[in-house]
C-alpha cells in the first residue's frame, strides 16, 4: 500500500509515499470520505512529501477532483490541504485543485507540511490564501486553539 491513513474524530490525514497512482489516490481518498466521523470531517490533508513518483494523468486528476466534489457536497464544513513539495507533483495539486474548484470547496495546496499546517490552522480560507500569513516565521502554533494537534504529533 503507497498511503497510511490516521483519522481523528474530525479530521484525516493520507501520507502518501514510493510510486504513487491514479487508482491509490481514489482509493486512499474514498477511506477518508467514507470513515464514521463522530463530529463530522471538517479537515483533510493529503501529504505527498514521501512519493518518489506519481503516475497519475490529467484525465485521473479530474477524476479524482470530481470523486472529492461529489463527495464534499456532504460534508460543507471541509478544509482540505495538500502538501506537494515536488515541483511536478505540486503542479498536479494545482490542476486538482482547479478542478474541484466548487463553493463551499476550501483547498490549499503547499510545499511543505508547516505551511499546510499553519494555513488549516490560522482560518483563512478565502481565495488565493494558500499561503502563510505575511511576517510568519513557519511555527504552526497561534493563540487559536488548534483543531489538528494530533496532526503535529505525527
Amino acid at each position: 500500500m503507497s498511503f497510511s491513513m490516521f483519522y481523528d474524530g474530525h479530521a484525516a490525514e493520507i501520507r502518501f509515499s514510493g510510486v504513487v497512482t491514479a487508482d491509490d489516490i481514489l482509493r486512499a481518498k474514498k477511506y477518508m470520505w467514507l470513515y464514521p466521523y463522530e463530529n463530522g470531517l471538517q479537515y483533510g490533508l493529503c501529504d505527498f512529501s514521501e512519493v518518489s513518483q506519481l503516475n497519475i494523468s490529467a484525465e485521473d486528476v479530474r477524476t479524482v477532483a470530481l470523486q472529492d466534489r461529489q463527495y464534499s457536497l456532504s460534508h460543507q464544513n471541509l478544509v482540505q490541504a495538500v502538501v506537494a513539495p515536488q515541483p511536478h507533483v505540486f503542479g498536479i495539486g494545482r490542476m486538482w485543485e482547479a478542478y474541484f474548484d466548487a463553493p463551499p470547496a476550501r483547498t490549499g495546496v503547499f510545499q511543505n507540511r508547516v505551511d499546510a499546517l499553519l494555513w488549516l490552522q490560522t482560518g483563512d480560507y478565502t481565495p488565493g490564501s494558500g499561503s502563510p500569513p505575511s511576517g510568519s516565521d513557519g511555527d504552526p502554533t497561534t493563540d487559536r486553539p488548534n483543531p489538528l494537534w494530533w496532526l503535529r504529533r505525527r
